[in-house]
């Protein structure tokens, strides 16, 4: 079983501490012991992730994208007169603690991290958080009583202009066809956030109108980084597959309401 590289340190250092301008703390599903699927069932993980295209990777499939947020930063710094500490665009601060916010694995084996009482924490940047779901725990019926919510879940916020795509097949040749082959020059917007509102890139521009069920067009070269390797370690929408990109790599919408 793999080792994280961390920093033990007290709860009460946990506590009292401030992490950086434009970053954010989680905390990992995993423990010293291992990791947990999401039926709770602590497993042996490796931190010697192989970040691999469409090949087979154990170590990438279970990589660590999702955690609990524990601490916020005091402020996103933007400014394009400052470039080596300013973000690299202008957003709006929307992570609240205790929101579950999904990252890249990349940024995740690269981060900071802290043991605290047998729990990882790790410092993740802003600018590599893809999305958020919040919990609503209760709602007000038509009588207006309080009543539990369903989903928990329910509030999803795509960050720093990003949007989670499902993936979209190639029509089939004919009838006959039976192989379903992903058109990776597509995808349809299933989340969305609002649009970054300025690059220290001057060329770069967000696609401002989006909405549930388009069919976009991706820029050339866009990848189709996925939020989540495999379905059966997803949290993020009961085993459903998303794939990520930020809205100024669409190229135009070419259907609604797919």
């Amino acid at each position: 079983m793999g080792v994280i590289s961390s920093i033990k340190i007290s709860r009460a250092e946990l506590d009292n501490g401030f992490i950086p301008a434009n970053h954010v703390m989680v905390e990992s599903d995993m423990t010293v012991y291992g990791k947990k699927t999401k039926a709770g069932i602590v497993y042996g993980f490796d931190e010697d992730i192989q970040f691999e295209g469409d090949g087979n990777s154990w170590e990438s499939d279970i990589a660590d994208v999702h955690g609990i947020v524990y601490k916020v930063p005091l402020e996103l710094y933007y400014n394009k007169e400052d470039q080596s500490n300013s973000m690299s665009w202008l957003t709006e601060m929307e992570v609240q603690v205790g929101d579950a916010v999904w990252f890249s694995p990349i940024e995740s084996r690269n981060a900071t991290a802290l043991e605290c009482e047998g729990k990882y924490y790790k410092i993740i940047p802003y600018s590599d958080c893809i999305c958020l779901r919040r919990k609503h725990t209760a709602w007000l019926d038509t009588f207006g009583h309080h009543q539990p919510h369903v989903d928990p879940w329910d509030e999803v916020v795509c960050l720093n202009g990003r949007v989670l795509l499902e993936f979209y097949n190639k029509p089939k040749s004919s009838s006959l066809d039976i192989k379903e082959e992903i058109d990776t020059t597509k995808g349809i917007v299933r989340f969305y956030g609002v649009p970054n509102k300025e690059y220290l890139r001057d060329e770069y521009i967000d696609f401002q109108t989006l909405d549930e069920g388009d069919l976009i067009l991706l820029q050339p070269g866009t990848p189709q980084v996925p939020l989540e390797r495999r379905a059966f370690n997803s949290h993020f929408n009961n085993g459903k597959m998303y794939f990520v990109t930020q809205r100024r790599r669409i190229a135009m919408i070419l259907s609604k309401n797919n």
